[in-house]
Parts: structure tokens; C-alpha cells; sequence
């Protein structure tokens, strides 16, 4: 009488789950950096007592002066301020409730935060948020 034997294991650990979940975070950290990265320039932002810390929006886009008036379309260093209009146009005519998030240095002159506003009111964006530390 023939008595079926079980497959005989070889003992391998089967790597398919482990390599998809390692795919999958690699994924997620590559898409949050990409993320992140938007707001990377480093500036020493002013203090108020009057501080409030807005809600976090998608509809926002992230514009920073430098204390030497460089100005920054989320990590995209611009030319001059006018040329963030024709994006600030695009954003503000395809997104509803658009608004601009912008971050001056402590040391930035007037002059410099002044060009930005203006260059914002002709894209025809009228919500802005001003960026502070809680002093």
C-alpha cells in the first residue's frame, strides 16, 4: 500500500510581502517629502502676542521674502515678484477659496513685502495669511 507523503518544504522564507510593503513605503516617504519640501526655505519669522495658527488648508500656496528680498514660490526661487502672477492667476481661477500663505523675514525691508502684496492683488488674490511666531 502506497502512503501520500506531504510536500516536502524547503524551509524559504517567501520575501513577495515583505518587498511589496517595502515598495509601499518607499512610495509614501517619497510622495510627504515631495510635500514637504514646498515650504523648505529657512527664514527667521517676526513674533506677535497676537499670533493664531490657521487651519491647514490644500488650497494654499506657500510665498516667502528673504531678508535680502528673494523671493520664493514654495522652494522655487523667482526672478522678480511679478513672476508669481501667472501661477497665483492659474491657482486662483482653478481652486476655489484660494489663498497665499506669506512668510517674511523678521529682517526683510517693507519695500520687498510691498512688491509681493502688489504682485499678489494683480493675480487677483485677496486671502492672505501672514506667517509669525507666537511671541
Amino acid at each position: 500500500m502506497k502512503v501520500e507523503q506531504p510536500p516536502q518544504d524547503d524551509g524559504a522564507f517567501d520575501m513577495t510581502p515583505m518587498i511589496d510593503i517595502v515598495f509601499l513605503l518607499i512610495a509614501f516617504f517619497m510622495t510627504v517629502a515631495s510635500m514637504v519640501s514646498d515650504e523648505s526655505v529657512e527664514i527667521d519669522l517676526p513674533f506677535s502676542d497676537q499670533s493664531i495658527v490657521p487651519e491647514l488648508a490644500k488650497n494654499r500656496q506657500y510665498l516667502t521674502v528673504t531678508s535680502s528680498g528673494d523671493v520664493y514660490l514654495g522652494a522655487k526661487k523667482m526672478q522678480s515678484p511679478t513672476d508669481i502672477i501667472p501661477t497665483l492667476l492659474d491657482k486662483n481661477s482653478r481652486i476655489k477659496g484660494f489663498e497665499v500663505f506669506l512668510r517674511g523675514d523678521m529682517a526683510t525691508e517693507h519695500r520687498h513685502i510691498r512688491q509681493v502684496m502688489d504682485a499678489i492683488a494683480q493675480a487677483g488674490v485677496f486671502k492672505v495669511i501672514f506667517a509669525n511666531r507666537k511671541g
